[in-house]
C-alpha cells in the first residue's frame, strides 16, 4: 500500500496523470488496471474513474503496487550556471548557457533546476521545462513551478512570443517563410522542404527580420529544430552549425539565442503575466 497527500502543486491533474507521475516505470495499462480492480482511495472512498481530478489536501491510497515511487530527490553538486531573469512562484525563466543539456544528463539543466529551487519531491508533481532549447542554443528557457501553470502554459503555447537572434549569411526584409519538415532517419535530423513529401510531414512558418544589422527569427509554429532547418533549406545555415549545413570553421558553437519571450492570451493562475515580456541579450 501507498498512501500520499497531494499538494497544491499537483492541483488539478487526472488521477491517471498523477499516479503515472509517481510511478513511472508502471505501465499505464497496469494503472488503468488498478482503477477496475477499485484499488484505488481518494479520501478513503474507492474510485472507478480516471480522470478523477486531484484536489490539494486529497489523500489517495493505491494498494497492489510493490514498485517503489520514482521520486526525485535534489542533488547539492548540481549546481545552476545560469543566470536567472525572472522568478515568481509559478515560473522561473533562465538564460540557459550554449553547451548546457536541459535533461538527459546528470548535469543537466533540470538537475540544476532541482538543486536551485531545493526540490524534494513529496507530490506526483516535479518542476518542468516548458519548450526546450538544443544543447547549443543559449538564451530563454522557462520552467513551471506547479501544475496549474504548467498546465495554463501548455494550452497557450500558441500565444507565448519568442523571438530568437541569430548569425547567417540571411538578409531579409521582413520575410515569414512556410515550409515542410519531418524527421529523416538516415540523416538522424530534420529536413525541410517547400511542399509536403512525406507524411509525418508538419507545418514550420518562421517570420526573419533585421534590425540593428542583427538578424531575428519569430516563431509562429513550434517545431523541433524550425529555424535550423528552415535555414538550411534556405542555402543560408547558421554560423557553427555543421549539422544543418554550416561549413565556418573557428566556431566553437551554434550562433542561436533565444531573446526575447513575451506573454499573451494566458488565464488563471498566470493572468498577471500577459502583456510581460522578457530579455536577455545574446553573448558573442
Amino acid at each position: 500500500m501507498h498512501k500520499f497527500i497531494a499538494q497544491s502543486s499537483d492541483n488539478g491533474r487526472k488521477l491517471i496523470k498523477y499516479i503515472s507521475s509517481l510511478f513511472k516505470k508502471l505501465p499505464e495499462g497496469r494503472i488503468y488496471r488498478l482503477f477496475r480492480q477499485k484499488s484505488i482511495k481518494v479520501n478513503n472512498k474507492r474510485i472507478a474513474d480516471s480522470n478523477y481530478v486531484v484536489k490539494t489536501g486529497d489523500e489517495i491510497i493505491i494498494y497492489g503496487i510493490k514498485d517503489e515511487p520514482s521520486f526525485v530527490i535534489y542533488d547539492n553538486s548540481w549546481k545552476l550556471d545560469s543566470d536567472i531573469v525572472y522568478e515568481d512562484d509559478n515560473i522561473l525563466l533562465i538564460n540557459k548557457k550554449a553547451g548546457t543539456i536541459v535533461h538527459g544528463d546528470s548535469n543537466c539543466l533540470d538537475n540544476q533546476v532541482f538543486s536551485y529551487l531545493k526540490f524534494k519531491q513529496n507530490s506526483a508533481f516535479r518542476p518542468s521545462h516548458v519548450g526546450r532549447l538544443d544543447k547549443w542554443t543559449s538564451g530563454l528557457i522557462m520552467y513551471a513551478k506547479n501544475y496549474p501553470a504548467l498546465a495554463e502554459l501548455n494550452r497557450k503555447t500558441e500565444f507565448l512570443d519568442k523571438i530568437y537572434v541569430l548569425k547567417s549569411d540571411y538578409n531579409p526584409h521582413d520575410e515569414i517563410v512556410s515550409v515542410y519538415v519531418h524527421h529523416d532517419e538516415l540523416q538522424q535530423k530534420m529536413v525541410a522542404t517547400k511542399n509536403m513529401q512525406h507524411p509525418d510531414d508538419k507545418m514550420a512558418k518562421t517570420r526573419f527580420f533585421k534590425k540593428d544589422n542583427k538578424l531575428y527569427a519569430q516563431l509562429f509554429t513550434g517545431r523541433k529544430h524550425q529555424i535550423r532547418a528552415t535555414l538550411e533549406y534556405l542555402e543560408y545555415p547558421i554560423y557553427g552549425d555543421s549539422k544543418y549545413g554550416s561549413k565556418a570553421k573557428g566556431t566553437k558553437r551554434v550562433y542561436l539565442h533565444c531573446y526575447k519571450l513575451k506573454f499573451n492570451n494566458l488565464d488563471k493562475p498566470l493572468e498577471y503575466l500577459n502583456g510581460k515580456e522578457f530579455e536577455c541579450k545574446e553573448e558573442w
